[in-house]
């Protein structure tokens, strides 16, 4: 199950960096000529580190876009080093793809975990990843499903698919052809390319009982949107 990743900085940073746009805008420093408004003025200009960062970011992105991956990653090494998780999770890609930097997957993993540990969904999923394909650590497919999971509850069409192929197979998980199923069928209604093919795959080992009672744990597991599937 490897996967193309470069689409995700992309798909993940554009908001971001449109937002940077804006905060660039916003950003610029008020008129000094007025005195009453000094300390506002000296306020402004020391930006808190969150800014800074966030500026950091925006301008890693321009260059990335621009192509200049060396000059993007020191804009993301100086975010991802105050914290700024989507820099964080962006220079994991880099670090994994080897843009800009030498490929390092193990650095890719660093990067990665500190963005997810903060919660960004593409970053649990990427450290899923690594871990169900061993690249920067040690292969372990139950380390790989817990990371799937937790982004599989946020609705994220990928990490349900990868569930529903761990479930198939036994891989970090109790072989379990219903479970299988309904991870298939809620990537299927994600729009998940694969899922379809992977739940028919998957009703062929299965009784039409245990079809529906699959087809009822995913409709009662999206109706918790995903949470205790």
């Amino acid at each position: 199950m490897k996967h193309t990743i470069r689409s995700l900085i992309l798909g993940l940073s554009l908001f971001v960096w449109v937002s940077g746009n804006a905060y660039a805008a916003q950003t610029e420093e008020p008129d000094a000529g007025n005195s009453d408004t000094a300390a506002v003025v000296d306020q402004s200009r020391a930006l808190s580190a969150a800014e800074k960062a966030q500026s950091q970011f925006y301008r890693g992105m321009t260059s990335y876009l621009e192509g200049d991956y060396q000059t993007a990653a020191k804009s993301f090494h100086q975010a991802a080093g105050q914290g700024h998780a989507n820099a964080q999770f962006t220079l994991g890609v880099m670090y994994y793809q080897g843009d800009g930097v030498d490929q390092d997957y193990k650095a890719a993993v660093k990067w990665y975990r500190l963005a997810a540990d903060q919660g960004l969904a593409p970053a649990q999923f990427n450290v899923g990843m690594m871990y169900y394909q061993g690249e920067g650590v040690d292969q372990d497919y139950q380390e790989a499903a817990k990371w799937y999971r937790m982004v599989a509850e946020q609705g994220l069409a990928q990490a349900q698919f990868n569930l529903g192929m761990m479930y198939n197979l036994g891989q970090g998980v109790t072989q379990d052809p219903v479970h299988a199923y309904m991870w298939a069928d809620l990537a299927a209604a994600n729009d998940h390319p694969k899922a379809i093919e992977l739940r028919n795959t998957v009703a062929q080992a299965l009784a039409p009982a245990d079809i529906a009672k699959a087809q009822q744990l995913a409709k009662e597991c999206q109706a918790r949107i995903y949470k205790g599937c």
